[in-house]
């Protein structure tokens, strides 16, 4: 999105962004040089604007392309890193410290991963730290959530299983799958069982 507002964005007086995970959003906002002051939207705002910009979610109805990665990575200043040889870390993305979304199951499940799954919680990582992570991921899984927009930004060829609790959108099968990883989707019954 930010590639496509880039003409104008030094028109502009603020960005105007969904509440729900802040700080996340504005990490990656600074990251990708976005310094525009924030208005934060909550769904029962309205606010009046001389001239507004605005921009759907861009991978609801069609594929990102290679280019689209492309840019999408130069934007997040990870340019075209390579596989580590050491490329053999397995990422459960936890949600256990989330605010929205939480699963109570979640704990259990982790307890039972096999040897060798370390456990992230990528809110705490900064945007630097999730890219960086993911030039050493072999295998990656987790719950549905943010911590998936991630594979688009990773060199290709991580196994991925994402974990639905609901029905949601293929947004990150979607990303996943053009930026060349091997996206598995599960879905979990009320009592964790996949």
């Amino acid at each position: 999105k930010l590639t496509a507002l880039r003409p104008w964005l030094d028109q502009a007086d603020r960005i105007v962004v969904q509440r729900y995970i802040e700080p996340t959003k504005e990490a990656w906002l600074r990251h990708a040089g976005c310094n525009l002051p924030i208005q934060w939207l909550s769904s029962l705002d309205h606010f009046t604007f001389d001239e507004l910009v605005f921009c759907a979610p861009i991978v609801n109805d069609c594929r990102p392309g290679l280019g689209a990665l492309r840019r999408l990575r130069e934007v997040a200043r990870c340019g075209e890193a390579e596989p580590r040889a050491d490329r053999t870390r397995c990422i459960w993305a936890s949600r256990l410290g989330a605010h929205a979304r939480p699963v109570e199951w979640e704990q259990r499940l982790i307890e039972n991963l096999p040897s060798g799954w370390e456990v992230v919680d990528f809110a705490a990582l900064t945007p630097a730290q999730a890219v960086e992570l993911g030039s050493e991921i072999r295998a990656f899984a987790g719950i549905h959530g943010a911590a998936f927009s991630n594979l688009g930004l990773w060199v290709p060829g991580v196994k991925v299983l994402e974990v639905y609790t609901t029905k949601e959108p293929p947004w990150y099968p979607t990303i996943s799958m053009s930026a060349g990883h091997e996206h598995f989707v599960k879905f979990a019954k009320d009592d964790g069982a996949i």
